[in-house]
Parts: structure tokens; sequence; C-alpha cells
């Protein structure tokens, strides 16, 4: 593990974090970065199909036990930023309408 990647929460701070994020998921308070500089974002909307809709139910289903680690934002005026990490699963359909289980880091 990274030394900078930072585990060492309690359920109720996650808890505390996730109910944060929900509520601005639910205020469409949010975005999902799609830029030269995020292809990867692209690509995974792009292969699954993944409309405005789907990207925010995907999102309101994050739970505490997804967490996976926080970090300190490394980009230049971004540096004040704590970044939380998490990975959640989900079944999804490729463009072929293929069924596969995927890891979704968020």
């Amino acid at each position: 593990m990274i030394e900078h990647y930072n585990q060492n929460y309690t359920k109720d701070e996650i808890d505390a974090i996730l109910k944060v994020i929900k509520n601005c998921i639910k205020n469409n308070n949010y975005t999902i970065e799609i830029n030269k500089n995020r292809k990867e974002n692209i690509q995974f909307i792009q292969e699954y199909n993944l409309n405005d809709n789907k990207r925010k139910i995907i999102l309101l289903g994050i739970e505490t036990v997804d967490f996976c680690h926080s970090l300190q934002n490394t980009n230049i005026g971004y540096e004040y930023e704590t970044l939380y990490v998490f990975c959640i699963q989900r079944i999804l359909f490729n463009i072929y309408g293929e069924e596969e289980s995927v890891d979704i880091y968020i």
C-alpha cells in the first residue's frame, strides 16, 4: 500500500462522508470528468452505454463497505482536497449486450 493512502477511518466516519456524497448526487451537485485527461471515464461510459441516469444510480449505490482509501490530491491548486476512493462491483451490459461483472473505481 502506498504510504499516502489512508484507510484509518471508522465505519461511522465513512457513513458520514457517504451521506455528504449522496446528498450532493441527489441534488445533482456533482460532475464526472469527461475530458482529454479522463479518457478512461469516456471509454468506460461508452463501453457500457451509461447515460446520466445510469451513472447516477451507480453512484447512489456506493456503500460503506466499498471504501478503499483516501489520499491528498496532488494536482496543483487542489492540494487541500482529500480524495475518497471507493470500488463497487456491478453487473453491466457492454455495447455488445454481453453481461459483465465490473469493478468500478469512484
